[in-house]
């Protein structure tokens, strides 16, 4: 059998030299922009023989970009094409297999059975390695040794226990599973959310998927597709690997740059929102609620119903409000002009409006137009008289410029006189600004004795002409209504799309034909006006969406995931919610202090273990105040401790919580997981599981006096005597 193994090694060997000769002699070509050089390192990274009834015998190498002869003869298949589907697909217990294509406008499946699947592993052009699998029918009558080498679990915890955490978005095209295959093949044409617990590789899959997409839909352009990222930090992770899947060229924005860009001519609105503002003076205080429900309101299905509502009466009062206008011997009447107005029904109603006005104008130029000419007919027939009237030459010239000049003031005067009258017939038909007209709704809310918690609470907060950062949402989507009626973008990828509330996605829906959300519930660490259900968000959508769940973590060690499952489960009864992928590791490890002295001790004996084996440490902090005042202490030890504003690639970064989502570390330390600051409410739970989700390899907790009830029942400590905390406790 070895010598059987052995055997394949030196055929695949050769066959890897032969493609690596035929690149250099330029047999082969890519229609990607990929350097042929870099082709050469890896051509391909898998390889699978299949059989249909339509095409009979067939065996496919696989690999991260297309390679074929000058007769375009595949070599190598681009992992994005359809029949490829079938390698990520395929298991021993499944090996029939069903991919799609389009012929002719029309969706043709095609049915093949996978008779194997080899993982082949080359470095330095040589193949080191082929992990293979067989359908599970065939496995059965295989000697032990070959069915050893079925087992591809080993392989994939090998790259996973030997990566190292960059901070950037990996490319994982060679080892997608076949869960993340089916949400990165979804179709185009429909809407999918995908549900991914930490560490899933949610955000990852989300660039592949528009890779695929934009592979598989040649009539479209980089330009068509859009990728929302929550904030500014995170987005940087997506920029090495938006390279490397050909994505150069498409949109990307945060959700406040894609408001900022409609309402900028009306509020100044800060693309990089407080969140630290927003915990601290909201969330992390036990004040009066009814802000935060009216925040909460703003944010809701309710509200989006009630500006939708808004638009409706705002456009029926200005067709009820016409003002008669006329100019010279034509006047149009009110009846008239709702007619006008009538005729453009179909364009959104600020749209509406300037066509309205423009084709009222344009009647009055009209007539404007031909009172200059009758005045210019007559000016041509007193200059051909003059040369009838015997007259000096000097005489002639003389009254002819008299004329003119007078012909010259009458215009200026008629046209004086008409840009007055249209002037301020068109600013009493002025419906005035987005921001003005959203604080009518507020108006119309006062006058009408509503019988509504969340309504009273708005009123009760609000200013006339005050705007936050609350109101930007509702706002947006106003703008939207009020100005779009068509779809802006082919598609759309929003990432983290917990932290969005179901106004921003009844925004989004008017923006784009269909969409990808990446979501991770349990991340929803904005719940006061971003809590929403998908039931509603799917409603909104009105289409046919599908949900995909990713439950495996391929990020943390299984001693990791297994607190996180615990820290879900004591709030949220959701036993094993995370699915451990990873191999076991260091235990975590809760610790007792007692003062913020013992606290930097016990850091600082941490880090100088940690430095000499991994490359990226978090220490993370209940609040920017705190993991500020940590950071400053611990620099004064350690050059390459700072505070993380959460855009930085540091060595050893120290954050606060809310700022983490979207990161991961080699190893994680929790400053003071204690029952004060992480009690057994939602915002707290979801923010720790947040923070023990962030480790790759070890996580350290440290806690003073009472552990939180979220953890208490992994931690066997005695209860201590309360001590007060220092400026970095």
């Amino acid at each position: 059998m070895i010598t059987l193994i052995n055997d394949e090694l030196k055929n695949e060997q050769l066959f890897l030299e032969d493609t690596i000769q035929k690149i250099d002699c330029e047999l082969y070509t890519t229609s990607n922009e990929t350097t042929m050089e870099e082709l050469k390192k890896q051509p391909y990274f898998g390889k699978m023989e299949i059989n249909s009834n339509r095409h009979g015998l067939e065996t496919f190498y696989i690999g991260k970009k297309g390679l074929h002869t000058s007769e375009e003869e595949i070599v190598v298949l681009d992992w994005r094409m359809p029949i490829a589907s079938t390698y990520y697909n395929f298991t021993p217990e499944q090996s029939l297999q069903v991919y799609e294509i389009d012929k002719n406008g029309e969706t043709q499946k095609e049915v093949v059975d996978v008779l194997s699947k080899k993982q082949i592993l080359i470095h330095n052009q040589k193949v080191t390695n082929i992990i293979e699998q067989f359908p599970s029918s065939d496995l059965e009558r295989m000697p032990r040794q070959w069915q050893s080498r079925t087992n591809t679990k080993e392989m994939l915890h090998s790259n996973l226990d030997e990566r190292e955490t960059t901070g950037n978005l990996k490319e994982i095209i060679e080892t997608i599973q076949q869960e993340q295959n089916i949400a990165i093949r979804h179709s185009l044409n429909k809407n999918i959310i995908i549900q991914g617990v930490a560490g899933s590789g949610k955000s990852s899959i989300a660039l592949h998927r528009l890779s695929y997409l934009l592979f598989n839909n040649e009539h479209l352009r980089p330009a068509n597709f859009l990728l929302i990222a929550s904030s500014k930090r995170s987005m940087l992770p997506f920029e090495k690997l938006i390279l490397q899947l050909d994505l150069a060229g498409i949109h990307q924005k945060t959700i406040c740059q894609l408001m900022e860009q409609n309402l900028s001519p009306y509020v100044t609105i800060d693309t990089s929102p407080n969140y630290a503002r927003y915990y601290d003076e909201m969330v992390f205080k036990e004040d009066d609620q009814s802000i935060s429900e009216a925040i909460k309101f703003k944010a809701s299905k309710r509200f989006a119903q009630l500006l939708e509502a808004h638009v409706e009466r705002v456009t029926e009062s200005y067709r009820d409000s016409m003002i008669p206008i006329a100019y010279g011997h034509v006047s149009i009447t009110e009846e008239d002009l709702v007619k006008i107005f009538d005729q453009y029904a179909h364009l959104p109603f600020c749209t509406r409006v300037q066509k309205f006005l423009m084709h009222a104008e344009n009647v009055f130029k009209n007539v404007l137009d031909q009172q200059m000419k009758e005045l210019t007919d007559k000016t041509t027939e007193f200059k051909e008289f003059l040369m009838e009237v015997e007259l000096e030459a000097g005489e002639i010239v003389f009254v002819e410029s008299l004329i003119t000049d007078i012909k010259e003031k009458k215009i200026d005067k008629m046209t004086d006189e008409f840009d007055q009258i249209m002037t301020n017939w068109k600013n009493a038909m002025n419906p005035g600004t987005i921001l003005e007209i959203y604080n009518q709704l507020f108006v119309y809310f006062a006058k009408n004795d509503y019988d509504n918690e969340e309504i009273k609470a708005l009123l009760y907060y609000y200013e006339p002409g005050k705007i936050d950062f609350h109101d930007y949402a509702p706002l947006w989507y106003l703008h939207v209504l009020l100005n779009q009626n068509h779809p802006v973008y082919k598609h759309v990828v929003i990432d983290e799309g917990q932290d969005l509330s179901y106004i921003h996605y009844a925004t989004l829906k008017r923006m784009c034909s269909t969409m990808t959300i990446i979501t991770d519930v349990n991340q929803a660490i904005l719940m006061e006006d971003r809590e929403q259900s998908w039931e509603e968000v799917i409603e909104c959508f009105g289409e046919e969406t599908t949900i995909v769940d990713l439950k495996n973590n391929y990020r943390s060690t299984k001693e990791i995931v297994k607190v996180a499952n615990h820290v879900l489960n004591v709030r949220f009864n959701e036993e094993d919610a995370i699915k451990s992928v990873c191999s076991s590791g260091s235990p975590v490890t809760f610790e007792t202090i007692d003062s913020g002295k013992t606290l930097m001790m016990k850091i600082e004996q941490t880090l100088k273990q940690w430095e000499r084996k991994y490359k990226r440490i978090a220490i993370i902090h209940k609040d920017e105040k705190r993991a500020e005042a940590l950071a400053k202490e611990l620099q004064k030890r350690f050059d390459q401790a700072s505070y993380a504003e959460g855009i930085q690639d540091l060595d050893i970064s120290v954050i606060a919580v809310y700022n983490a989502t979207g990161m991961e570390f080699d190893a994680v330390m929790l400053v003071n997981a204690n029952d004060i600051s992480y009690p057994n409410d939602d915002i707290h739970t979801k923010l720790l599981y947040v923070a023990i989700t962030r480790a790759q390899k070890e996580l350290k907790i440290f806690y003073q006096n009472n552990p939180s009830p979220l953890l208490e029942e992994l931690v066997y400590s005695d209860t201590k005597d309360a001590v007060n905390f220092s400026h970095v406790t």
